[in-house]
């Protein structure tokens, strides 16, 4: 297992690239911890939907696509959801 802490997506940023190729397989699954938000901007699950849902959350595009320079696709990759998410599914998605 490996963990990796960004404080934003450029995951794919040519500075950044090199230095996590040798870490990040395309066989890899992904357990994206968007957990990092202002309390004011996310109050609610709608909310966390705007900002990561599947498809049309603000930020997931460029996630899954930053994991993608990778190989690594978009069915490899699960969102921790902060609203819906217990700690046993959250368990379950690393797996």
């Amino acid at each position: 297992m490996v963990n990796i802490l960004l404080e934003g997506y450029d995951i794919d940023a040519p500075w950044l690239y090199g230095e996590l190729k040798p870490h990040i397989r395309p066989t890899d699954r992904v357990a994206v911890v968007a957990f990092s938000f202002r309390d004011n901007r996310v109050k609610c699950a709608a909310d966390w939907d705007r900002l990561y849902g599947k498809g049309s959350g603000t930020y997931y595009g460029g996630i899954t696509g930053g994991f993608a320079a990778y190989g690594i696709p978009e069915e490899q990759i699960t969102f921790l959801d902060y609203f819906r998410d217990t700690k046993k599914s959250a368990g379950e998605a690393g797996s």
